[in-house]
């Protein structure tokens, strides 16, 4: 029998690999001259997008994850999928709270949704919640889905309820957002401070914007981030394609092993 340590490495790898299947590059949602501030930006459009991400003990800051999505998007929803790394139970929490009013929608006794209301008619769309996830077995879930135009800037946080670390995909998705802003929430103007005096920053909708030379006189561009941190830069950095590979040989590292540890038990194939 394979020691708790090992079934939670085998559930790591079938959780990432279900996780980048069939996944995509997230094309840019912010228009040209600006770029992407924020984790998750919604656009008039509608669309869906995920991001995948690891939740470590409740007591850090790494151990949460926020983003906000803007008043009149339609249709909303949004589900967490968890896989518990160092023990085979976890317990997670999804809140929602209105930006500009403070109005709690989802984590409280008292919120619009709870424990009690799970399912509520109110501000003109039908709201559903799966409730939240206590110490649960394995993988899970939570969601929350929204029939109709939100009414408020609504800020969304999933976190850690243990000190394990747990592996968290959020999937949303939209249909519209109407009237649509002039400017998307979590779009930002590109900078005109950050290059050199020689140079401009040019923006093309992603999170991270280029210093060329005036007039695109075709030198080599020096590549300006907008979010901070070595390693985060580099993770997001990574294609879907490199990240898939990444977690391929990862996963067929730990077979081969337990291959070998089969075949020396059992005296062969």
């Amino acid at each position: 029998m394979q020691p708790p340590e090992r079934r939670s490495l085998h559930g790591v790898c079938l959780w990432l690999l279900l996780a980048l299947s069939g996944g995509t590059d997230v094309e840019n949602v912010c228009e040209k001259g600006f770029y992407q501030e924020d984790p998750i930006v919604f656009g008039c459009q509608g669309g869906k997008g995920r991001q995948s991400m690891i939740l470590t003990s409740r007591a850090a800051a790494q151990g949460q994850f926020s983003w906000e999505v803007p008043k009149d998007t339609a249709d909303l929803s949004v589900e967490v999928l968890f896989e518990p790394l160092k023990s085979l139970h976890g317990s997670a929490k999804l809140s929602a709270k209105c930006a500009d009013t403070g109005e709690v929608i989802l984590g409280e006794t008292q919120s619009l949704l709870n424990e009690s209301a799970k399912l509520v008619t109110a501000h003109g769309a039908q709201w559903s919640w799966s409730g939240n996830a206590t110490h649960r077995s394995g993988s899970f879930s939570l969601w929350l889905r929204v029939h109709g135009p939100l009414h408020c800037d609504l800020g969304f946080r999933v976190e850690n309820d243990l000190e394990s670390n747990l592996a968290a995909d959020v999937r949303y998705s939209w249909s519209h957002i109407k009237p649509c802003p002039k400017q998307l929430k979590g779009c930002e103007e590109c900078p005109k401070d950050k290059c050199h005096p020689d140079d401009v920053a040019v923006c093309d909708g992603s999170r991270y914007w280029e210093c060329q030379p005036h007039g695109d006189g075709g030198g080599t561009c020096h590549v300006c981030e907008a979010n901070s941190g070595v390693a985060l830069k580099r993770l997001r950095s990574m294609t879907m394609m490199q990240l898939s590979q990444f977690v391929v040989m990862f996963c067929l590292a730990d077979m081969i092993h337990m291959i070998n540890l089969g075949c020396r038990a059992g005296g062969g194939l």
